[in-house]
């Protein structure tokens, strides 16, 4: 049993429930489901990893290694779904459609391709395009929490970078935890970032509160 491992993989383990409690109580659908192939595969890998490091079974290692697959494949492609989402509200049931249909085919080709580095470049382009959204809504917002969702998706993927680099900078013992830790804390900053923007149940309220709503 590896307990340091245990604990920083059972705190992106939380990291990752936060996230989807705030995606599912301030925006509900479609936001939980799009993000929830990412953020709900990351957290199921983190889980597996903790029953993993603490010797539970040795078919944990294969389960979370899968986890973090989908992770790659479906969970990239609904991260950048839900990351535009959140500055545009696009039609709910075509925008998880496109979201599937995407990730399917991107998993596909992972399977077809069997090149480990395939996955990781995958991430590596989703990470991109998030950055490059965050930051043209950084300059350019369109609404006046456009900014603040923006910078803080920015300090997502900037620990998120600093996560993936640890483990070729830190040794390898160490190198795990803190790949956990910043990871851990670069999902938190996307919870924020969901937090940032106005919520389907406060939006409502504004309106019922409206009587020229209702005309």
């Amino acid at each position: 049993m590896q307990l340091s491992h245990v604990i920083s993989d059972l705190f992106l383990t939380l990291s990752g429930v936060w996230v989807l409690y705030q995606c599912w109580k301030r925006h509900g659908y479609p936001l939980v489901f799009v993000w929830g192939l990412f953020f709900g595969a990351v957290c199921l890998a983190a889980f597996f990893g903790v029953l993993r490091f603490a010797a539970v079974h040795p078919s944990m290692i294969t389960i979370s290694q899968s986890f973090q697959l989908i992770a790659s494949t479906f969970g990239s492609c609904g991260l950048v779904a839900g990351v535009c989402w959140l500055f545009k509200r696009y039609a709910p049931l075509k925008l998880s459609l496109l979201t599937a249909l995407a990730g399917a085919a991107s998993f596909l080709v992972g399977m077809l391709l069997e090149m480990p580095s395939y996955y990781s470049i995958l991430q590596m382009i989703a990470m991109i395009a998030v950055l490059g959204i965050a930051l043209r809504y950084w300059f350019k917002p369109q609404r006046p929490e456009h900014r603040t969702i923006a910078q803080r998706l920015v300090l997502a993927i900037v620990l998120s970078a600093l996560a993936t680099t640890s483990l070729q900078t830190v040794s390898k013992d160490l190198g795990i935890d803190v790949f956990h830790y910043l990871l851990g804390a670069g999902v938190l900053c996307f919870g924020w970032a969901a937090r940032g923007h106005a919520s389907t149940e406060s939006a409502s309220k504004s309106v019922s509160h409206n009587p020229l709503a209702t005309l």
